[in-house]
């Protein structure tokens, strides 16, 4: 079977790992599983070249970075299709997020008479997303969401619904086997320093637990726009002996501070999955969470400050945790989009 997929970006080389983990992730375990891979990225990375990415063909249809200019990189999107197409067709289109791939991949679907699909990647189902007006006019069932979460947001945003959702797994090398039992950070928190992931109400509950418990350790890892407010927080709050923060480091390295932690807080006002709950919870964490994505699945829940606080402190006096997830590994979710690819052809 042959799937060309088309991402705004996708990792500019082998070893930028941390540029979407999960759909690298997927890109390996299809190929792996036999599928015929090739990927166009529209906006990012910046080369405006075919490059080769761990055996497979991407090509880079950025040729300008200006958001104004950026339609010219569609224009180019469908000429890489087209020429990829007429060497040798596609069955399947897979785009990501509903946004410009979406719509070039809805055009280039209809150009090229094979199915559509296109995986709901996070933010793209809020109200903010432009793009959702034109979803009246395809079918809502070509969407796959990644959560029972994000699949609730978008009946919520446009009155409508998908009936596929496709979990993200992770990769069986992202777990740390040489767990240990010994934790020296109490607390662990990870990702994009911006507002909507909410890392105020993150230092509120840290705050609280920290002069309570003069002993716990806290771990910030994140860079943003809210990176300088929140290290001058912790400055203000004199608790920079008790809680660190530090901007994005290597995953590899992250993979192992979470094998090194007790606890992972998420308190994002919003959440298409969350990942990285997942992968805290595979190499050992206790999560603790706003309901958002995954959490209701994989984590203790709590609305606000004191509920997280309250979570918090049951796992540091050693209340017994409940939580039974069972960890997801991305060679499932490829076989589940293989289903999927296979039933538009074969519905076709």
């Amino acid at each position: 079977m042959r799937v060309l997929w088309i991402t705004p970006g996708f990792a500019p080389n082998e070893s930028m790992v941390n540029s979407v983990p999960p759909m690298q992730l997927l890109a390996k375990a299809l190929v792996a599983r036999g599928i015929e891979l090739e990927i166009i990225a529209i906006n990012y990375p910046y080369t405006g070249k075919p490059y080769l990415w761990n055996g497979i063909q991407v090509h880079s249809a950025c040729k300008f970075k200006p958001r104004k200019l950026r339609w010219i990189n569609w224009i180019y999107s469908f000429f890489y299709a087209i020429k990829a197409h007429k060497r040798e067709p596609f069955q399947v289109i897979h785009s990501f997020w509903v946004g410009p791939a979406w719509l070039v991949g809805n055009k280039l679907s209809q150009l090229f008479g094979v199915p559509h699909v296109n995986t709901l990647m996070g933010q793209d189902v809020l109200p903010s997303n432009k793009y959702l007006k034109y979803l009246k006019y395809y079918d809502y069932d070509d969407l796959i969401a990644i959560s029972d979460y994000q699949k609730q947001v978008l009946q919520q945003t446009t009155g409508k619904s998908t009936n596929h959702i496709i979990y993200w797994g992770i990769g069986k090398e992202d777990i740390v086997y040489n767990l240990t039992q010994k934790r020296p950070i109490d607390i662990l928190g990870c990702g994009s320093l911006i507002p909507l992931k909410n890392y105020e109400l993150w230092l509120e509950v840290v705050f609280k637990i920290a002069k309570k418990y003069p002993q716990v350790q806290a771990l910030l890892i994140g860079s943003g726009t809210e990176y300088e407010k929140l290290k001058s927080k912790i400055a203000q709050a004199q608790l920079s002996n008790q809680i660190s923060i530090k901007e994005f480091i290597p995953r590899p390295e992250l993979l192992d501070l979470m094998a090194q932690s007790k606890i992972f807080l998420h308190t994002a006002n919003y959440e298409g999955f969350g990942m990285v709950m997942a992968e805290a919870y595979a190499n050992g964490c206790k999560i603790v969470s706003t309901p958002v994505g995954i959490a209701t699945k994989i984590a203790d829940i709590g609305n606000n400050a004191d509920e997280l606080f309250l979570q918090i402190e049951d796992k540091l006096i050693g209340k017994p945790h409940h939580i039974i997830y069972q960890t997801r590994f991305i060679e499932e979710v490829a076989y589940e989009y293989e289903l999927v690819y296979s039933n538009k052809i074969y519905v076709k």
